[in-house]
């Protein structure tokens, strides 16, 4: 399992591993009312760059898209290695 980010203010933790089929599991759902949008901003980028077996944890701790995006890209290249 790769680990990108932290749970600092502004920030999120992205795990990744490689999975039998694409999942996003989100911590702490019910408290966080973007948890629907950054699912989707995940997915769309996973789509986009053909990462269809991947198991995805988001830890939010109210991070912003780019931020979201750069923790995911990274963990998925390191996925990669």
């Amino acid at each position: 399992m790769i680990s990108v980010g932290t749970i600092e203010s502004n920030d999120c933790l992205i795990n990744i591993q490689k999975h039998k089929e694409f999942q996003i599991v989100f911590i702490n759902e019910k408290e966080n009312p973007y948890a629907k949008h950054i699912k989707n901003l995940i997915q769309n980028y996973c789509k986009e760059h053909k990462n269809t077996n991947v198991l995805i944890e988001i830890n939010d701790k109210g991070a912003l898209d780019f931020c979201i995006l750069a923790r995911l890209k990274t963990a998925l290249e390191r996925l990669e290695k």
